[in-house]
């Protein structure tokens, strides 16, 4: 029920944050269980199960998007939204932000 939770919560996570809302943890995890040497149980059923469901949840809220908003959507969301703000200065968005850090 737990790792249910946290693939739900994950899921939800993706559709405010984008990618980030499941490779934070993920990451968090690997390291977590890389210090504990338990990497092995990375490759458990529940845990692939549970950022399985979490990548499903994102990934048909971005298809109906998607089938909604067809290129516009893409442009926005995921090349302006995701890339270009994610790779700031490097991709040439120098000031795009206006409410930096």
């Amino acid at each position: 029920m737990l790792l249910a939770g946290g693939g739900l919560s994950m899921g939800l996570a993706i559709l405010t944050k984008g990618p980030l809302g499941v490779i934070l943890p993920g990451l968090t995890l690997v390291i977590f269980m890389a210090m504990e040497r338990r990497l092995r149980e990375l490759f458990h059923f529940d845990v692939i199960a549970t950022f399985a469901g979490a990548l499903v949840i994102g990934g048909l809220w971005y298809l109906a998007a998607f089938e909604v908003g067809g290129n516009e959507f893409f442009t926005f969301q995921i090349v302006h939204g995701l890339f270009r703000r994610f790779l700031g200065s490097a991709a040439g968005n120098a000031g795009e932000c206006q409410n930096p850090f």
